[in-house]
């Protein structure tokens, strides 16, 4: 049985997404962003906490659409397993195929061809196992934003054990505290013998599975409390006037937070403040009709939406083809770009994301 899709999520996603290319792109718009005031060039060197948000999203999403009404995971584990690799590897891997030539031209240009060809084949079987993200070398190899499907496919394997578990669990509370309290204690600890702060380090603390997972739990227990219907979920049902503004409130709160440089290392801002605050958007507008999100639910933005995964993914190679033509940055480029990506994305969704998506699946239960 199909659930009904909580159409306000798809269109946000878009945004999401579309900060991540801003977060990996803004400063080739030249002119654009060198007249930009110092929050806004803050706002978008922040991009990246915008992963935080999808793992929370898709903790959140895979227990709403996989709980059954036995409060158990809907169909098999290996079914379950099929229809996650069908839905986000064929995109994945054709991210790589377009950074192929950038990468082995890297490669190749830097090292010595003995050197460049083991590392090409290292770096091409972690990439294409998923498991980049476990090594701060490997990470960032090809096409970069990969790294966060490494993390998801951890997520993944995890998912049809961890569920049963959250849903028996009786004190949500405690464990939601924990969930969030545990990362800045461990970010704390760690710096007394790391540098989390730049280099291997900061890939690290960014990228490696189990330091991220707490964050995609914490949408397992949200996602909970939405399907079993818990009693904050009846508090916002009841006051949902009040919440409604509270969206409001939570989503400029976090622009705000983002925007604002206070000293303290990213990574710790990022946690402290905006995984709450994601965490709180996403229960508000999966379960109340939140004024003003009518625009996240115009076809267009869920069009944008479900491309967003396509958007996510193919950014970046897209960047190395454009720069190929001989303009790397300015204005007119960057406008160029974006509307390359856009476009792109939504064609590569409509006629190989779906297509391919389907075939699979057809293939599975044949």
């Amino acid at each position: 049985m199909k659930v009904k899709p909580i159409d306000e999520l798809t269109g946000i996603r878009f945004f999401a997404a579309l900060h991540v290319l801003f977060f990996h792109t803004f400063y080739l718009s030249g002119s654009l962003y060198e007249s930009s005031p110092d929050f806004i060039k803050r706002m978008v060197s922040l991009g990246d906490s915008a992963v935080s948000f999808f793992f929370i999203l898709s903790g959140f999403i895979l227990t709403y659409v996989y709980t059954n009404k036995d409060n158990e995971l809907r169909g098999t584990s290996r079914s379950f397993a099929w229809a996650r690799f069908s839905r986000l590897y064929p995109v994945y891997l054709l991210g790589l195929i377009l950074d192929l030539p950038r990468g082995i031209s890297y490669f190749f240009n830097e090292y010595s061809s003995s050197v460049a060809l083991k590392k090409v084949a290292i770096t091409l079987v972690a990439y294409m196992g998923m498991f980049q993200s476990w090594h701060p070398r490997l990470t960032a190899a090809w096409n970069s934003p990969g790294w966060s499907l490494s993390d998801e496919i951890f997520f993944y394997l995890l998912f049809p054990f961890v569920l049963p578990l959250v849903l028996r669990i009786k004190k949500d509370l405690f464990f939601i505290l924990t969930l969030y309290l545990l990362p800045i204690l461990l970010y704390f600890l760690g710096e007394f013998h790391f540098d989390f702060s730049t280099g291997a380090g900061h890939i690290f603390w960014r990228s490696f599975p189990p330091l991220r997972l707490c964050e995609f739990l914490l949408g397992v227990f949200i996602g909970k409390t939405f399907i079993k219907e818990q009693s904050f979920f009846r508090i916002i049902k009841e006051f949902n006037q009040l919440f409604g503004l509270l969206f409001w409130v939570v989503l400029f709160f976090s622009l705000f937070i983002i925007s604002v440089d206070f000293g303290y290392p990213r990574e710790v801002t990022s946690h402290t403040f905006l995984v709450p605050c994601f965490s709180l958007m996403i229960l508000i507008l999966s379960s109340i009709k939140v004024p003003f999100t009518a625009v996240f639910r115009h076809p267009l933005m869920l069009l944008l939406g479900n491309a967003s995964f396509t958007l996510y993914i193919i950014h970046m190679p897209l960047l190395f083809y454009m720069n190929q033509l001989g303009i790397s940055e300015g204005l007119i480029f960057f406008i160029l770009y974006l509307l390359a990506s856009l476009l792109l994305s939504l064609l590569v969704y409509k006629w190989f994301e779906i297509p391919l998506q389907r075939f699979l699946r057809q293939k599975y239960n044949s």
